[in-house]
């Protein structure tokens, strides 16, 4: 399905919320090799409103210090 993604056109993949299906992040992390986290989160500023930066640093600065992946992938569950 991923690779089916990218030859269509998507060139990289910034955030991916999935519901835990085994075997996602390492078909994702084939078709798109990943860059170190603060590469991505750097990356996704360019994406927020000026005016936006210092919420959205804060709102990703969980997912980018979290010693392991698994509070990385509830940083962003609903409360």
């Amino acid at each position: 399905m991923f690779t089916e993604l990218k030859n269509r056109g998507v060139a990289d993949v910034l955030m991916l919320v999935a519901d835990g299906l085994k075997g996602t992040g390492e078909a994702v992390e084939t078709v798109w090799p990943q860059t170190c986290i603060v590469h991505l989160l750097r990356n996704s500023l360019g994406y927020a409103s000026r005016a936006d930066w210092d919420k959205t640093a804060k709102t990703l600065r969980p997912a980018g210090t979290s010693p392991t992946n698994t509070p990385r992938s509830n940083a962003y569950t609903s409360h």
